[in-house]
């Protein structure tokens, strides 16, 4: 019986161990996202190879990358703003990992179908 309760209770210490990684990864990947999104939203990345939205139009025409990367960079705000929120809001609820990350992910895609 008391052997029963020790692995019990080791297990769901390491399920809120999982549970805080889990927290600790979607709030830096959230935050990560906020960081991208505002150099672009201030025009400050100028048209390259590897940051912002780059298509040919883009890289092309100067004013289009502005144009373009400013409405991208209020996206990734936005989506990196749904993720941190909504990780902080459902983690108390004790949802469990696969049901926890599912509801984080919900939370961003409503957010994002809406931007669209």
């Amino acid at each position: 019986m008391a052997v029963e309760w020790r692995i019990e209770a080791h297990h769901s210490v390491i399920e809120n161990q999982k549970m805080i990684v889990l927290l600790i990864t979607y709030l830096v990947t959230g935050l990560i996202t906020i960081g991208i999104g505002i150099p672009l939203i201030q025009r400050r990345i100028k048209p390259n190879a590897w940051y912002g939205f780059r298509t040919p139009k883009t890289l092309k025409y100067e004013d289009l990358w502005y144009d373009v990367n400013a409405l991208t960079g209020r996206w990734l705000i936005w989506s990196g703003l749904a993720t941190v929120v909504t990780s902080i809001i459902l983690y108390p609820l004790d949802l469990g990992q696969d049901s926890y990350s599912i509801a984080v992910l919900g939370g961003l895609c409503v957010v994002v179908f809406d931007l669209l």
